[in-house]
């Protein structure tokens, strides 16, 4: 990465605060935390994060169903058909909610997981979890789907690569990043800071261009991109409102400003061709 120096955030750990460079690639305009998430002192974070204790489950079935099953629908859309019988994994699955979610539609749903308690407390509701997304069988999922989790990764590149080779020739990857970059950009050029709570724990925060290029080089083509957060609720009443607002700012503006994007891809022609 080519990059210029954004600022600092905080990242918290088990064993305290550890302040940290934000790095903004001067190509495609993504930022990047200055931290190992493979180094497992950083790993340690995601045992102990707010979204990952097995007592906020309840909360966040309530918060992410909505999005989960928008998620599930455009699945079926591109898919052209109905997901019974399919095999599917999910990337970070948490609680397994959208697991849970995919049963019920009568796919064949397993995840990755690198949490272990996790990991182990979805496995015993009776489902294929595993450690790393590196661990995938090839060519076995007819859909893979990473939601808000693809952030987290230290080597994206990789992990996509990975992704793409357990794919089915006609299989789909659909993705939800969250879209700040917009953000960031107007709050340094006001000359203020990134608000730690607004990066958070992230390593990435992908730009649409970031992220098509990521996609790009590592065998996809995408399909769309949907700007919309059908189905995601947040108890929060200015970021509620922004949620509903947002679809009319875009359909005005030059400048996508939703709190997400959702992106629909397929393996490339010529990495079929590779993998045949």
């Amino acid at each position: 990465w080519a990059s210029n120096h954004a600022g600092r955030v905080a990242f918290y750990l088990k064993s305290g605060q550890a302040e940290t460079s934000v790095w903004k690639c001067i190509d495609c305009g993504t930022y990047i935390q200055d931290s190992d998430f493979d180094d497992p002192v950083i790993r340690g974070h995601f045992d102990v994060a707010s979204y990952t204790s097995p007592a906020d489950v309840e909360r966040w079935r309530r918060l992410r169903t909505g999005l989960f099953q928008y998620v599930i629908n455009l699945a079926c859309i591109h898919m052209g058909r109905p997901l019974t019988g399919i095999r599917t994994v999910d990337f970070c699955i948490a609680y397994g909610i959208m697991l849970d979610l995919l049963r019920d539609e009568g796919a064949e749903p397993e995840g990755v997981e690198t949490v272990a308690e996790l990991r182990e407390s979805v496995r015993g509701r009776g489902f294929v979890v595993h450690e790393d997304v590196y661990s995938l069988p090839r060519h076995a999922f007819d859909l893979v789907t990473a939601i808000d989790s693809f952030y987290y990764i230290n080597d994206p590149a990789r992990a996509l690569t990975s992704m793409r080779e357990s794919l089915t020739d006609d299989g789909i990857l659909i993705m939800r990043l969250a879209n700040r970059t917009p953000y960031f950009n107007a709050v340094l050029k006001l000359g203020m800071k990134i608000p730690e709570r607004r990066f958070g724990d992230l390593k990435y925060f992908y730009s649409q261009d970031g992220a098509q290029r990521l996609l790009k080089r590592t065998g996809f083509e995408i399909e769309r991109v949907y700007w919309t957060d059908r189905g995601r609720r947040d108890p929060r009443f200015w970021e509620s409102i922004f949620y509903r607002l947002s679809p009319i700012v875009n359909h005005i503006s030059p400048v996508k400003v939703s709190p997400g994007m959702i992106i629909v891809a397929r393996p490339s022609v010529v990495s079929r061709e590779s993998l045949a």
